[in-house]
Formats: C-alpha cells, structure tokens, sequence
C-alpha cells in the first residue's frame, strides 16, 4: 500500500504531542503521512507485543461483513494489528523529527493503554467494466500492479486509554490540530462527541487522485475512527461514512461490555532483539469468516476446514531472521486460538485434526511425536510443507486446549530448533490458564541452537 495521508485523529494527536512538548511545528508541518502496510500474505508490520489493554480491541474494528451491511460489498482484510503505546509513540516520534523518549511520555501520560487498526480494500472493478479502458485509472486498477492501491481502502481504529479524562483530553486535540482536512458537519453525533473532516489530494507513489472522508468519536475511555479513503472517481459520502461509523460504535460498545471473544488478550507473542513486528488479528469472528484482500472462494473454505467447526478465530504471527541475507533461512512462530461452543467440541476437533492435516495438499511426512510430560499439550505433529513462495519446508507444531479453547503453537522453517515449540506451547497454556498474556523472551535457540532434522 503506498503512502498515503493519515486520518484526521493520528494526525490530531500527532499535533496534540507536538503542541504539549513545545515542538513549534507550523501550519504545513503538521500534515503527515501513513507508513506502508503490507499485504496478507507477505512480510507483517505491527507489534510484537500484546497491548496492555484489558478489552478485546481486536473485536471492536470493522469488518468484511459489516461493510457489506452498509452497502460497501466485496471488501477484504489487507492489514490488522496491535500497536503497543510505546510503539506508537515510536511512529509518531519519526513523523514529527522528535525524540522518542519526549513524545512517548506525552501520549502514555494521557493514559494511552492500547490501538488496535485494521485496514480493508475494495476489489478492484472487473476488467470488462465501462470505466476500464486501457490505459485509464480505472484500469489499473482492474490489474493490479505492485504500488498499485486498490479502488478504495477503509481503515478503522480503536484507542483505549486508563480513563475518560485523558481520552476526552486526546479527542480534544481534534478541534484545534490542523490535520489537512476540511471539518464537515455531520449529521449524527456518534458516542458522547464526534468529528468529521474531508481531505483532498494525490497518492505520491501512483499519482492517483485521493479523496479521504474521517469521522472520529469518544465512547467513555474509547476514542475510535473510521476513514475510507478513494483512489478513482467516487469520492466517500458523509451518509456512507455515518452508516460505517455507526457500525463501529455498536462494536466498540457491545466488546466494551463483554460481548467479545477476548482471544486477542490470550495469544502468545514473543519479544527481544531480532523478534519482528507481528500481524494479529482475528481470522473467523462469532462465526463469520473475515475475508482477506482478494482471497478467493476456495481458499475461504479451505481455511474455514481448517478450523474445524470453531466459533472464533484468531492468529498472531511473527518472523524471525536466520541465516544468510534474504528470507530463506527465516523462522516464523505463529500461534492460532480457536474457540468452539463448547469443550466437547474442542475436544472432537482435536482428535479429528491428524486425518485434516494429513489431506492438505501442501502437507507430507506427517509425523505424530511424543510430548514431554508436564507442559498441558494433547498433541504434537511434525510435517513438511511448501510455503507460498513454493520453497519447502518443517513445520513443528503443537496443539493444547483449555476448555473451549485449542492453542495450535507452530514454527516453519528450513529448520526448527529443538524443543522450542513445545516450551512456547506451554507458556501459551499458562497464558489460557491466567487469563492474560504478558510477551515473553524469544528463546535464544531461534537465533542459534540445535535444529530438529528433516521429518
């Protein structure tokens, strides 16, 4: 996704830190961009650390299917993570030039706890479509080129902070901040205030015109922003952008309360020096299959088998370098939490699971290990795979369940150190158990140890 302009509540708080710590910024200076994200698929941005928020956020953003209810068909995830406020912090430091340390106490000391994004992409229009002559914008878009943004994106966020004082504190900053944008007046007020602003402009990388419609509002200690943003000739409506504004609100209210799943709180992520970022994000929500960026209908279903009958999903994923240059040699840790209706369910999918892998196209030498005592796992597998890129691969992975919940903890790479995979599952266990999950040290057998040989 290429560069493109930041909705108006990141830019306000960029503005609000700027203003707070004396950084003088001008007028023009205060327009900012959004970093490249990265497709599904392809390398993760994020964090590699859980927020220290105790709400699901993760629930709370926009999905496929609620866009669909809104009259927006055919969206897919392109991007969804957590973002720790420290790394936060980072982000917003290298946008405004400014130490680190000085604008981390800013936006910590308003209470900042945790920021969950997620991203959707329009499909691009069939080839066949009127306004796809060669040549044209439209075309382009019909056949995707690296760069190439698709018709439309539409972006959701979520801020929790400590308490209502600092997020009204934050949400302030949205009336005085110069952001690029235009205000409008809505016609709905959205949670206990809103605002809504327009921004018109180029994409640097494609030269395409880009049309940005953001409404932001505060639910109690919630700020939460929605943005669609146009790269043809359709500009977002302010009924468009108030229909899926009022489809987060209902999100963010019914998780506040409890009406979510709660994995993402739940799932292992591994920190230290050489851990990358992580994507994480749910996969399968209350029963709907939250369709990625141009995924066809067959992998849809084949990744809904996989599943195996689960209510949720919901998938943190992370890289680990290896080797030589390149991405050859690289580890990649993931953990899956799957959700049944009940524990009986999670058990039959446990015991039917070895004859699922064994049909999978890309699986072969599957092989059912022993398990060490004392680690709470039901099971262990070692395979081959191919990735995506059509290198081969092992795959160690490990599965544990706590009630109604199935961990399937797993690396993948040309080798897997031994051992690993079993300690991380039973600190995934722990995690289940204290109903938390605290990151934890990346063993230092990825980066050197004694590799598990070839199945």
């Amino acid at each position: 996704m290429p560069p493109i302009v930041r909705p108006a509540l990141i830019a306000s708080l960029l503005a609000w830190v700027s203003v707070g710590s004396g950084l003088g910024l001008t007028q023009g200076e205060t327009s900012v961009k959004l970093s490249s994200a990265p497709s599904v698929g392809g390398e993760f941005a994020g964090s590699p650390v859980p927020a220290a928020s105790e709400l699901d956020l993760a629930a709370m953003t926009l999905t496929p299917g609620g866009l669909a209810t809104a009259g927006l068909e055919g969206y897919g995830l392109s991007y969804a993570a957590t973002q720790q406020p420290d790394a936060e912090a980072a982000v917003v430091a290298g946008l405004l030039g400014s130490p680190e340390e000085e604008v981390a106490a800013r936006l910590l000391g308003a209470g900042l706890e945790g920021v969950y994004l997620a991203s959707l992409d329009a499909p691009p229009p069939a080839p066949d479509a009127p306004d796809t002559a060669p040549g044209t914008t439209a075309d382009r878009r019909a056949t995707p080129v690296a760069g190439t943004p698709p018709p439309r994106q539409v972006y959701s966020y979520v801020y929790d902070f400590a308490d209502e004082s600092g997020a009204a504190d934050a949400f302030a900053a949205l009336e005085a901040a110069v952001t690029g944008g235009v205000p409008l007046p809505g016609t709905i007020t959205f949670g206990d205030e809103s605002a809504l602003t327009r921004a018109v402009g180029t994409d640097p990388t494609t030269g395409l015109p880009a049309t940005t419609l953001d409404l932001a509002f505060r639910v109690g200690d919630l700020v939460a922003t929605v943005a669609v943003i146009d790269f043809g000739q359709q500009p977002p409506t302010v009924d468009e952008l108030e229909a899926l504004a009022a489809r987060l609100e209902t999100r963010v209210v019914a998780a506040e309360a409890g009406e979510a799943p709660g994995l993402s709180r739940l799932a292992l992520r591994l920190e230290g020096d050489g851990a990358s970022a992580a994507e994480d994000r749910y996969l399968l929500l209350g029963g709907e299959p939250l369709v990625r960026a141009n995924e066809s209908a067959a992998a849809r279903e084949q990744r809904m088998r996989a599943y195996g009958g689960a209510v949720d999903a919901f998938s943190a994923y992370q890289a680990f370098p290896a080797g030589g240059a390149g991405s050859g040699d690289d580890l990649y840790f993931q953990t899956d939490l799957l959700r049944f209706a009940d524990a009986a369910a999670a058990a039959a999918y446990l015991t039917s699971e070895p004859a699922r892998l064994a049909g999978g196209a890309t699986v072969s030498d599957l092989v059912e290990r022993p398990i060490p005592a004392g680690l709470g796992v039901e099971a262990a597998v070692s395979y081959r795979s191919i990735r995506a890129n059509g290198e081969p691969a092992i795959v160690e992975r490990v599965y544990a369940r706590v009630g109604a919940v199935v961990a399937r903890v797993y690396m993948v790479g040309r080798t897997v150190p031994s051992g690993v995979v079993d300690a991380l599952a039973a600190a995934q266990v722990a995690c289940l158990e204290a109903g938390s999950c605290p990151a934890v040290p990346a063993p230092e057998e990825i980066f050197a140890g004694e590799a598990t040989p070839s199945v």
